[in-house]
């Protein structure tokens, strides 16, 4: 893989990582939205204010490991196995993942938005900031500002 395609993934997600807010307000869990609302069948569940990559980029591979028991803590984390992401990393990722995929390659994610709740859980398995943001902290990923994935 090109240099120019690590850089651009880098300068993508450090720019909106500075362009997010810490204080932003957290959304309705996804955990329970998807369980209270479920939506009809063939449908994408919405999460008010994020976009679901299924329904944006088809061909992003989704291996949410956190809703498996194939992670760190070898325990189902969240029930949901969707990546949710704030819209304009949605894009970004989507764009990215369209240039790899006119090489050829693809993106595949395993972690995306995390509720707040799934941080605790995760705290709680591993309470050391090495590894996982204290919850009080709150991350990244609690924003649905970071993706961890591969290529």
């Amino acid at each position: 893989m090109s240099k120019w395609i690590l850089v651009s993934l880098s300068l993508i997600f450090t720019g909106l990582l500075f362009s997010c807010e810490q204080t932003e307000p957290q959304p309705k869990m996804i955990i329970q939205l998807v369980k209270s609302q479920p939506p009809p069948k063939g449908k994408i569940p919405r999460l008010e204010g994020f976009t679901n990559m299924r329904a944006l980029s088809p061909t992003i591979n989704q291996d949410i490991r956190y809703a498996t028991k194939n992670n760190f803590v070898g325990e189902v984390i969240y029930d949901c196995p969707s990546c949710y992401l704030r819209p304009e990393v949605a894009l970004a990722l989507d764009s990215v993942n369209k240039e790899l995929r006119a090489k050829g390659i693809g993106i595949k994610v395993f972690d995306c938005y995390r509720p707040l709740p799934a941080q605790q859980k995760l705290w709680d398995k591993v309470p050391n900031a090495s590894y996982v943001t204290p919850p009080n902290k709150g991350s990244m990923h609690n924003r649905g500002m970071a993706v961890d994935l591969t290529i």
